[in-house]
């Protein structure tokens, strides 16, 4: 059986991609979809296009808050660990 750091190092653990399929993220989800569906519908394709785009430059702020997010908790972790063994 394979660490989680053998597992980082070769690849073949993503954690990131690691999201449990709860009910309530699954109806965020829905809800996400829907709305979204629902005003690509009334937009004009270019207005779609931008809204597209404004939800990118969303998600990249996200993505930086997540990995941020990640490093701390990592670093806690690793803090954690050396309080506790001392």
């Amino acid at each position: 059986m394979q660490t989680i750091i053998e597992k980082l190092w070769l690849g073949d653990y993503f954690p990131n991609e690691v999201m449990p399929e709860t009910d309530a993220y699954a109806e965020a989800k829905r809800k996400h979809h829907e709305a979204y569906d629902k005003l690509a519908a009334e937009l004009q394709p270019e207005q779609t296009h931008e809204m597209e785009e404004l939800i990118g430059h969303v998600m990249d702020e996200y993505d930086g808050i997540i990995i941020e997010a990640f490093r701390q908790g990592i670093k806690f972790g690793i803090e954690l660990m050396e309080n506790l063994s001392r």
